[in-house]
């Protein structure tokens, strides 16, 4: 069987003679043609419905895996915090178990948390630029030397576990 392509030829072929011979019958041919084309065009029109169906089912299957890997990136987390909490009790900091060198790592001081707005912040803490934003880093060392009490606090960050 012929495919699109050529069928799209030969009716363009067929459009030319009929230009060239008005007279010419040519009604069985179209006659063939148009069945040849009508084939061809439900071919295709099957596949790209059976692709729209299997594009679909794909986009149903990612979601799918997105929310099981969510699932498990959620349960690794809790089993660190779990490691965490029970080497921290234990005062265990650092251990070798089978293939696995594991330790508790105690992160930096901490994210710096403002309990105010922005604008309250003493201007020698905010540094200009088109608008004003509050130079966290000055802050944060005030904050650290005892300084400016109620305006922002030092929020630790967790321990977490490290596995090699």
């Amino acid at each position: 069987m012929a495919t699109l392509y050529d069928l799209t030829q030969d009716w363009m072929r067929l459009d030319e003679l009929m230009t060239e011979n008005p007279d010419l019958d040519l009604s069985d041919t179209i006659a063939a043609m148009e069945c040849d084309l009508e084939e061809k065009l439900d071919g295709c029109a099957r596949f790209i419905r059976n692709n729209e169906s299997d594009i679909d089912a794909i986009k149903a299957e990612i979601k799918r895996l997105k929310v099981k890997a969510q699932v498990l990136t959620d349960r690794n987390e809790r089993f660190k915090r779990y490691m965490v909490d029970c080497m921290n009790s234990l005062g265990i900091k650092k251990t070798k178990v089978g293939t696995f060198n594991i330790s508790v790592r105690h992160n930096s001081v901490g994210s710096l948390i403002l309990d105010v707005p922005e604008e309250q912040i003493p201007a020698e803490f905010v540094t200009q630029r088109i608008t004003y934003s509050v130079d966290k880093k000055k802050l944060k060392e005030a904050l650290l030397n005892g300084e400016l009490h109620g305006m922002a606090h030092i929020q630790i960050a967790p321990d977490s576990i490290s596995i090699k």
